[in-house]
């Protein structure tokens, strides 16, 4: 038994699957635009995965946090960790004082991505 293969006049002759095939085409690029839209308004990389985080995105996200903190001079950062969990980010370890603390929160707190801030740093015992 042999299987014809359709020619090329037939999908030409048949508009009602070309129409589909171009519906299908039209909705799914404006579904993406409209995330890559959502994505640059939010400043919000995590938004073009649908809202879905990845292990890969929380390990980013704790090196974005990471290099932020190194970066602010007024920080002793030597004694700190940092995780991030679907996008929370956990910021552990010692701070010298309270004044250091609320300035790691605030600067995590800012950067894109994240999604909140759970804080377990304990203050610096000084003899």
């Amino acid at each position: 038994m042999k299987i014809a293969k359709p020619s090329a006049a037939h999908f030409r002759g048949n508009s009602m699957w070309r129409s589909s095939v171009v519906r299908f085409l039209f909705y799914a690029l404006a579904s993406f635009s409209l995330l890559a839209l959502v994505a640059f308004f939010k400043n919000d990389a995590d938004a073009l995965s649908g809202g879905l985080h990845s292990e890969a995105v929380d390990s980013v996200l704790a090196g974005s946090v990471e290099s932020l903190l190194h970066s602010d001079g007024g920080l002793d950062v030597s004694h700190l960790r940092v995780e991030a969990r679907s996008g929370i980010v956990v910021l552990a370890g010692s701070v010298a004082d309270e004044r250091s603390q609320r300035r790691a929160l605030s600067l995590i707190s800012q950067l894109p991505g994240v999604r909140g801030v759970r804080d377990e740093t304990e203050l610096e015992c000084r003899n």
